[in-house]
This record gives structure tokens, C-alpha cells and sequence, in this order.
């Protein structure tokens, strides 16, 4: 298993959302439904009126401590593990379109009354892009996709049984960012070995 150092992106991002939930937590509570609005959590009413930085600040936000727990528990291990395979930028466009994928899809497909947040997308967007890896790269990464996508899926659905109130849109969209971010990214590394 490769090995990263304790300031990488992945665990900045760790210290971010961490840091906002204890905030949110003595500003009221992170379940608090004016709170979350009030930090930037996605609801698409607010966005339509121009709040556009909820597309970004609503994955910084988690609702409850377990969800902030398993969030980034599990972003720990595969965040660090696809950043210490990609140059730093590589890693950060990835993560900025699963970011993005997630909240637009939320806003395009998602319930309008609901308010989301959370890192999830994010984590289906590393997990999308281990997968593009492992289809341009089957010898280097066909291994590091098994070891992400299993233990992710199994905790979603884990998850799904405890709570269903989860934004499975928000999910969908964020693979889809992760894998088609690392699809274009990996497709130009492939042609650049090339010549």
C-alpha cells in the first residue's frame, strides 16, 4: 500500500470538514436544518436565486457525526491511495468534478425541497475514478479498483439500511465526475507515454 504524507490534499480537505462541523456544531447542531442552510448546504430553491457556491460548500458539510465519521474515515484510506498514484493537479481536477457532478445533479434531478450535503459524492468519484484507471491502466490498477470499489458499495449500503434518506443522485453524479475526469486525464497520460 502505498504510503502519503499527513499534509496531502485528501487530508486537508479531512481537516476542512471537520473543523466546519465543530463549528456548525456550536452554532446550533449539524442536524439543524438552518445551519446546514446557513453554511451552505445544497437546496435548489436557494441556488436558482443565485447561491451558486452551494455547489461547493454543501460537500464540506456533514448532517450528524456519524455521517462525518464514515465520510471520512473511508475518504482517508481511498482519497490518500488515489492521490499518492496521480500528480497533485491530477487529483484535485478529479475532485473538483466529482464535487461538482454531485450538486449539479442534485440541482438537475434531485428533490427541490431537500437540503444535502456531504463528502459521499466525493467518495463515488474516487471510487469512478480508480474504474477509469483500471480500464486504460488494467495492469497498474486493476487491483487498487477491487480494494476501493467493494469496501465502498458494501458501506453505501450498509448506510442505506440505516438511513434512507441518502441522495443517490448526488452519488450517481459524483462517479460519473470522478470517471470521466480520470478517463480524460488517464487517456492523455496514456497518449503522452506514447511518443
Amino acid at each position: 500500500m502505498p504510503t502519503w504524507n499527513k499534509w496531502s490534499i485528501s487530508n486537508v480537505c479531512i481537516l476542512i470538514c471537520v473543523l466546519i462541523f465543530i463549528v456548525m456544531t456550536f452554532a446550533g447542531g449539524s442536524e439543524n436544518i438552518y445551519v446546514l442552510l446557513e453554511f451552505g448546504a445544497m437546496q435548489n430553491q436557494l441556488v436558482a436565486e443565485g447561491q451558486i457556491w452551494r455547489f461547493i460548500t454543501a460537500n464540506f458539510l456533514h448532517i450528524g457525526f456519524f455521517h462525518i465519521l464514515m465520510n471520512m474515515v473511508i475518504y482517508y484510506q481511498f482519497g490518500n491511495l488515489l492521490e499518492s498514484v496521480l500528480k497533485w493537479w491530477q487529483y484535485v481536477a478529479v475532485i473538483i468534478a466529482a464535487m461538482l457532478t454531485t450538486t449539479i445533479a442534485t440541482y438537475l434531478f434531485g428533490d427541490s425541497a431537500n437540503v444535502s450535503a456531504g463528502w459521499s459524492g466525493v467518495l463515488f468519484g474516487v471510487m469512478g475514478a480508480f474504474i477509469a484507471l483500471a480500464l486504460i491502466f488494467p495492469r497498474q490498477f486493476q487491483q487498487y479498483s477491487k480494494q476501493v470499489i467493494a469496501p465502498i458499495l458494501i458501506l453505501n449500503v450498509v448506510i442505506g439500511f440505516i438511513n434512507p434518506v441518502i441522495n443517490w443522485i448526488g452519488h450517481f453524479g459524483g462517479f460519473i465526475g470522478g470517471f470521466v475526469m480520470m478517463g480524460c486525464l488517464a487517456l492523455l497520460m496514456k497518449s503522452q507515454k506514447k511518443r
